[in-house]
């Protein structure tokens, strides 16, 4: 078993730094994959949030879409059974 690349919440750049190796040397040397090279930038909140601020936040993540299809069918389902529950019910009463 081999011993995790992390242990800790808070992050430092030698953590970055291994992780990120280890990452890539499994996506090269097992996955085969060809990557593109990566840039890894640490920022502050407020500087998070001025980037935000200057090209605005986004309005909805892709996920978010897929969450409220969802919802939405989930909503039609009931509704559908409800519909058909009180046809049930005028059934059985007629």
């Amino acid at each position: 078993m081999t011993a995790p690349l992390f242990t800790e919440a808070e992050w430092d750049f030698s953590i970055l730094d291994r992780t990120f190796k280890a990452i890539e040397d499994i996506a090269l040397n097992e996955l085969k994959l060809d990557v593109y090279p990566n840039q890894i930038e640490v920022i502050s909140s407020e500087q998070m949030l001025d980037a935000y601020s200057s090209i605005g936040m986004p309005l909805m993540y892709r996920q978010d879409v897929y969450k409220r299809q969802d919802a939405r069918c989930l909503f039609l389902a009931r509704h559908a059974a409800d519909v058909q529950s009180l046809e049930l019910r005028k059934t059985v009463r007629a």
